[in-house]
């Protein structure tokens, strides 16, 4: 590639959060595995935001003058610089490389499902952050460019991931419950039905990934099929309870503002079980960015993650 196209693109690698799944909770497996098949789904291919891990030319860093890491998702406010600055399309093109990152964790189920809880309400409140800050610059983004990126920005974030989670399993309770009996009122059942076929092809697709091209980097989970077939069926619970974190987080940035616009990063203490395998952690650079800094861990000047032993 010649050296202008170099400053038009940044890479993506598509991401797992495969450490650990076997030894941890449903809720934290689940979110996991959508989220990573939502990346490969939506994200990258409708080019609305790098996440965690990712590169580009050391121009655009230095001609979006980097950014401050105290934003909650600064890797989607350093492309939204780099649109804003450049005046240019910047495109997102994935790389296909074994990536992990870690999900959250905590020594008991509840401590699991608080750090979870923490984790999706962080998620929640940046996203509006963000959102915010495009607003604030959107000006200085051409218009068609930023249009459809606002479009699709709030379609995933506010639409995908918070109003259709919510309605699809409370339709399906209501008609369920309070039906009519009239057959045609199932039609409104479609989005749930497809909710799982999509659920079920995630499940299929991580399960292929962890016997194929993670096992470079030693991945290597056992988790029995009933564990996988009751995780399938309770998948629109979680993502119900993961829809109302959300709804929770934009309502107390409605109400609280920029007091609730800090890091308050979720532990991701499932990291030490690659402490028994060194050679995983020396063979193996697993770059960070935005998440480095997010789990307050330590991070070298190249952006690696460096697990301490206790």
């Amino acid at each position: 590639m010649c050296i202008r196209d170099r400053s038009t693109w940044v890479w993506q690698p598509l991401l797992f959060y495969n450490w650990g799944f076997d030894k941890l909770g449903m809720f934290t497996r689940v979110t996991g595995v959508l989220r990573s098949i939502l990346m490969m789904g939506a994200l990258v291919p409708f080019q609305i935001n790098i996440m965690s891990v990712y590169t580009s030319s050391l121009k655009l860093f230095i001609d979006g003058k980097y950014c401050h890491p105290n934003y909650q998702m600064e890797d989607i406010i350093c492309y939204i610089r780099w649109l804003t600055i450049t005046q240019r399309d910047i495109r997102i093109k994935p790389i296909y490389c074994p990536t992990i990152s870690g999900p959250t964790s905590g020594d008991t189920f509840i401590k699991e499902i608080s750090e979870w809880a923490r984790q999706v309400r962080r998620w929640s409140i940046g996203s509006a952050e963000v959102f915010h800050y495009f607003l604030v610059k959107a000006k200085r983004i051409p218009f068609f460019r930023a249009f459809v990126w606002g479009t699709c920005y709030v379609f995933y974030y506010a639409g995908l991931r918070c109003i259709q989670e919510i309605l699809s399993v409370t339709t399906a309770i209501a008609i369920t419950c309070w039906g009519s009996g009239n057959i045609s009122i199932y039609i409104f059942l479609i989005p749930l039905a497809i909710q799982y076929i999509g659920v079920l092809g995630s499940f299929i697709l991580n399960k292929i990934a962890v016997a194929t091209f993670l096992k470079e980097i030693e991945v290597d989970e056992r988790i029995p099929l009933y564990r996988d077939v009751i995780h399938i069926i309770l998948t629109p619970l979680v993502n119900l309870v993961h829809a109302l974190t959300v709804l929770y987080g934009f309502t107390e940035l409605i109400i609280r503002g920029r007091k609730v616009c800090k890091h308050g990063a979720a532990a991701k203490d499932n990291l030490e079980i690659l402490e028994n395998n060194e050679a995983a952690i020396l063979n193996h650079c697993l770059l960070y960015t935005s998440d480095a800094a997010d789990d307050l861990l330590c991070v070298d000047l190249g952006g690696r993650r460096i697990i301490k032993k206790k």
